[in-house]
């Protein structure tokens, strides 16, 4: 996401984008604000298909734009990258943020938002690299890029794991509903059990 936005320029130039007026960099700016026609295919995959749908369509969105920019130096091909590229940003961070509140109390929500932009940012100084790894291949985005999308490739795999703990967490809590359910009546029926014992009340007849 990042890259993407702070490379948009140069990646576009790299491609021919100045010959036609930087046309295809305005359009990319433009086409940024439709992240919101995804919202309801977001909804669809949290509600329809459970989170860990949702974040592999975030795996999904990311590396079908990375191969895109790999794979085309055709800036008409890339236009397509772009509506993907804004897919993406709905889906990463709607999806992300509301399968934090999914498994994490209201108390810590906050903490587990400020731990993720930490490792987010930290993950980020990755980009100081590529970006002379660019001026020593004379502008040339394609390993940059291609790093990008290889390291995309293991989020499918971590993605499928929080998939598997979340599904862990709802059986937990379903298990301790249907325990509380069960024990609930017996502990309600248990003071006025006592008190007739103890004669504050006459047991009934």
């Amino acid at each position: 996401n990042v890259w993407t936005l702070t490379t948009a320029r140069d990646f576009l130039k790299s491609l021919g984008d100045d010959d036609y007026g930087n046309r295809y960099l305005s359009i990319f700016t433009l086409m940024t604000p439709l992240s919101l026609v995804a919202l309801p295919f977001q909804d669809v995959a949290i509600h329809k298909f459970g989170f860990a749908w949702g974040l592999q369509g975030v795996n999904f969105l990311g590396l079908t734009h990375g191969i895109i920019k790999v794979a085309s130096t055709n800036l008409n091909v890339q236009i397509l990258g772009f509506l993907v590229f804004s897919f993406f940003r709905c889906f990463l961070f709607s999806v992300v943020f509301s399968c934090l509140a999914s498994f994490t109390s209201s108390h810590a929500t906050g903490r587990a938002v400020g731990v993720m932009y930490v490792t987010a940012g930290a993950a980020s100084f990755l980009n100081i690299g590529l970006t002379y790894l660019i001026e020593k291949l004379n502008g040339n985005f394609f390993i940059p890029n291609l790093i990008f999308v290889v390291l995309t490739t293991p989020m499918i795999y971590i993605a499928y794991l929080i998939g598997k703990a979340l599904d862990c967490d709802v059986r937990a809590k379903e298990e301790l509903h249907a325990l509380e359910s069960f024990s609930a009546p017996a502990a309600s029926t248990y003071p006025a059990e006592q008190d007739a014992e103890d004669g504050n009340v006459a047991p009934a007849t």
